[in-house]
């Protein structure tokens, strides 16, 4: 078995820093070591500081709370500085995060469960579950016993025990084997030396599609999330009735315009969910509560929290390792998108082509529509535009061979932004011709608005503003005839951008702060930050640098605040396309 390279956080048996699998320090129970072990267990998701700040110093005013916490960082910071590493953490004023450059063991156990919950049975199974049961170790975090930390203990302990019964099941032992297994303590399955990173020391990546021994596909009938699919009853409780078929009808709503009203209905039901499921992971039938979960996973992009959606549906992945092919196909799509919306590309990506391979195998092309779709959106953030095109035009084939103008209308939309991300703008127009012949004739609609606007972005690529404008007042016209505020700041954007091309900065100015009021009204911080950001660069060039600056601050607190990874990447694309050579676009950049 080789071992791990580079630095990683250890949680799992000690806590300490290890560098190529050896441990070059330890950490106890002091302030600073705790912080560190607080933000250690979210990984890579960011975390508001203010929050971190009032679990460790509920009593003191938040200033001073805040204070505290980015001195016992700083501690941090020099503490592993002495041993070469950088810095711990990636730097932000709003949030504390583990820098990309260091790893957790929980993230590597995390990831073995997964890829082993989706392996095929066989050797490649048998390995996995090895390699996560040996870091294991002791347990996570096992001699503190601190009120944050316990639900983690608890979640870590429920993996480690579903882990032991995967391993019995694969390897079918007897039943005196089983009942031994079945008593393990964590610390049998610690190896010595077996400290190494995803992929195994075979070098082998684990994205698999699930079948049993014989080479069949599961018992997985073709329908979205395995809803009509006959599985055997988990042993814990079913999800109420009343849920269940709510979640259904709330599926296509939360995807339409009346999404709101969707997420007020469904708020209590999710609320007493996730409340449950965190007092008692095991309290649900995890066949009903992925169904449940994955049918509304746009219930927490559209509340701005997809991380949280996110966490549970992995958890689920990892430790109901029985689902039908198709539960599991469709909890992936809905993961892989939450990862997408939260900025975890990388995740999110894994867990689409997964969701992909699995609709494949149980021949549903409306799942499969949506996953590559999705998977396609994956790989134009991640800068992969061929596979980005690849994926949409497979989608395009399938959404137009089982007609679905829903799915056309996507596939269409977003491989026109990708011809426009690569300035070819001819093409790009094409497309979005054809998505134009979709929407409703002699209607304005949030469709209309959209390939507009979008017609306008191609047209400033191209410095041709004078039909920017026609497209972006079109744009406009069609948002507020339809009373979408948050298209029309959209639109107000680009007539102003069209105005600085002109250079009629007064102009500009006046469509920016209509933007920024549209903005305000849609109640969206994405939207209005966006609209600050390029009021500001016009600030700027009217010579107003100290209300530039300020504009700029507001910008960058609202676009944080958002939340929204994906659409903030998209601003800054469309800064990079429309002011290449402004100074103030690095610094917001930058930050």
């Amino acid at each position: 078995m080789a071992e791990s390279t580079g630095w990683r956080l250890r949680l799992l048996g000690e806590f300490g820093l290890e560098y190529d699998g050896r441990i070059v320090d330890r950490f106890g129970t002091r302030k600073e070591e705790l912080v560190l072990a607080y933000v250690a267990l979210a990984a890579h998701t960011p975390l508001v500081r203010e929050a971190v700040a009032a679990s460790f110093w509920p009593d003191d005013a938040p200033s001073l709370a805040r204070k505290n916490l980015s001195y016992n960082l700083s501690v941090l910071r020099s503490r592993f500085a002495a041993h070469g590493v950088d810095s711990p953490f990636s730097d932000s004023r709003s949030t504390a995060r583990l820098a990309d450059s260091l790893r957790v063991d929980v993230e590597d156990f995390s990831e073995w469960m997964l890829a082993a919950s989706i392996a095929p049975v066989g050797p490649e199974r048998v390995e996995l579950l090895e390699q996560a049961l040996a870091l294991y170790g002791g347990g996570l975090l096992p001699t503190y016993g601190y009120d944050w930390l316990k639900p983690h203990q608890a979640r870590f302990a429920a993996m480690y025990k579903q882990a032991v019964a995967l391993l019995s099941t694969t390897l079918q032992p007897g039943a005196a084997q089983m009942a031994i297994m079945s008593h393990l303590p964590p610390g049998t399955w610690r190896a010595a030396g077996l400290h190494h990173l995803p992929p195994t020391a075979s070098g082998r990546t684990f994205v698999h599609v699930a079948e049993d021994p014989a080479g069949r596909v599961g018992d997985a009938a073709p329908g979205p999330g395995g809803d009509d699919v006959p599985a055997e009853r988990d042993t814990e409780g079913a999800i109420d009735a009343p849920l269940m078929a709510l979640s259904a009808e709330a599926e296509a709503g939360l995807r339409g315009e009346d999404w709101a009203h969707w997420v007020d209905v469904l708020r209590p039901y999710i609320d007493a969910l996730d409340a449950t499921s965190a007092a008692d992971p095991q309290a649900y039938a995890m066949r009903d509560e992925c169904q449940v979960r994955a049918r509304v996973w746009r219930y927490w992009q559209r509340i701005g929290r997809p991380s949280n959606g996110y966490l549970r549906l992995h958890h689920l992945l990892v430790t109901a390792h029985d689902l039908p092919l198709s539960t599991r196909a469709k909890a992936l799509y809905a993961a892989g998108s939450l990862a997408f919306f939260a900025g975890e590309t990388a995740r999110a990506a894994e867990q689409l082509q997964a969701s992909v391979q699995m609709w494949r195998h149980v021949d549903d092309p409306r799942g499969l529509l949506g996953s590559l779709i999705n998977l396609g959106l994956t790989h134009h953030r991640l800068g992969a535009l061929s596979a980005a095109r690849d994926c949409y035009g497979q989608a395009l084939g399938i959404a137009r061979a089982i007609g679905d103008d829903g799915g056309v209308s996507i596939a269409l939309f977003n491989a026109a932004l990708a011809a426009i991300d690569e300035h070819q703008t001819e093409r790009a127009r094409g497309l979005l011709e054809q998505r134009r012949e979709l929407c409703p004739k002699d209607a304005p609609s949030a469709a209309l608005a959209a390939v507009e606007a979008h017609l306008a972005l191609a047209d400033l690529i191209d410095d041709r503003s004078g039909d920017a404008r026609v497209h972006a007042q079109a744009a406009l016209e069609a948002a507020l005839a339809v009373g979408d505020h948050e298209r029309a700041s959209h639109a107000h954007r680009l007539l102003g951008t069209c105005a600085c091309r002109d250079d009629d900065w007064a102009a500009a100015e006046r469509e920016f702060a209509r933007a920024v009021a549209e903005g305000h009204t849609a109640k969206c911080y994405r939207e209005t930050g966006a609209s600050l950001g390029y009021l500001a660069i016009c600030q700027r060039m009217l010579g107003r640098i100290e209300q530039s600056e300020e504009t700029l601050f507001q910008a960058l607190g609202l676009l944080k605040a958002s939340g929204d990874i994906s659409e903030v990447e998209r601003f800054m694309t469309d800064l990079r396309h429309l002011f290449p050579s402004e100074p103030l676009f690095g610094a917001l950049s930058a930050a």
